[in-house]
């Protein structure tokens, strides 16, 4: 997959994936992955053509598999054995400790308040929505016409 700040063809834009910040970089590029079990064992393999896989980091793909934070939190504030299934992420931890201590951020905050994980009020949260977006790009056959 491939993210631009300036939309292109094949490419989707950083405003799509919610990623359009002043510190984001120009290009984003995600790894495919499938369901298959990666050398370690567990489900969600990475495809990576790299040389030198030993000395060369990558951030994963946008699979369900690596997408899946795991937080455990405990306390009177939040509630006991709750699955969350809503989107989460690193992200959101700060704002929901700084709720829970009554602490307003200086500056708005990316993440946001883990309300369905408190015993305590929290912001009200909206429903979550699914969209699927396409990227195409427009290829030339040796004819000269457009595919």
């Amino acid at each position: 997959m491939l993210l631009t700040r300036e939309p292109g063809p094949g490419a989707f834009t950083l405003d799509q994936a919610f990623l359009n910040t002043p510190d984001a970089p120009d290009v984003v590029i995600g790894c495919a992955g499938s369901a298959d079990k990666s050398s370690n064992g567990t489900p969600g393999l990475v495809f990576y053509d790299g040389a030198d896989r030993r000395r060369r980091g990558m951030h994963v793909t946008l699979s369900p598999f690596d997408m899946h934070n795991t937080l455990i939190a405990s306390g009177p504030d939040f509630r006991r054995g709750v699955a969350d299934e809503l989107p989460t992420g690193n992200v959101d931890v700060a704002p929901t400790i700084l709720w829970i201590l009554g602490i307003s951020p200086p500056q708005p905050m990316d993440g946001r308040v883990l309300t369905e994980a408190l015993t305590i009020d929290g912001p009200r949260i909206g429903t979550p929505r699914t969209t699927q977006i396409e990227a195409k790009i427009r290829r030339e056959n040796s004819s000269g016409a457009n595919t």
